[in-house]
């Protein structure tokens, strides 16, 4: 064995304190939990209420009427964009086709069980949107605050 104390002369000193110290934590932390198992039940379902309370109340999602595949037509005629990617939403805010990136994330961001698709054509993703709908997969999502 090597002795350090010539070259590390308060070495010993450091590890007694460390161990010193990690015995005093780990003292700590099973008189807490010796106090919260004495805390009646009562108390800390009011602790627990308490906690909820203080933290922001999440939103609520509540399904809608989505387009019908000949509104989604009718709301992107063809035009000059048909050379473009279009990008399908048939799970979110309000499901259609999209011709960019921004628009469909608009659609999808934040809404929970979100899909979409790129097709590339107008015409290809068209038949999709009228495909997931006529197979019921077309998701309208409408965000409300909850009642209080």
């Amino acid at each position: 064995m090597v002795d350090t104390s010539a070259t590390y002369p308060d070495l010993a000193a450091l590890v007694a304190q460390v161990s010193l110290l990690s015995q005093s934590a780990l003292a700590l932390a099973q008189r807490s939990v010796d106090i919260q198992t004495q805390l009646p039940l009562a108390f800390q379902a009011a602790v627990a209420e308490a906690v909820a309370a203080a933290l922001p109340t999440p939103n609520v999602w509540t399904s809608g009427t989505p387009r019908t595949p000949d509104e989604v037509d009718a709301a992107h005629p063809p035009g000059s964009g048909d050379d473009v990617a279009y990008h399908v939403v048939y799970a979110g805010r309000e499901p259609g086709i999209y011709s960019s990136v921004p628009q469909s994330d608009a659609q999808v961001h934040g809404v929970p069980a979100a899909k979409r698709s790129r097709k590339g054509s107008r015409r290809e993703a068209l038949a999709f949107y009228r495909l997931m709908y006529e197979s019921q997969q077309v998701e309208k999502w409408v965000e409300s605050l909850p009642d209080a």
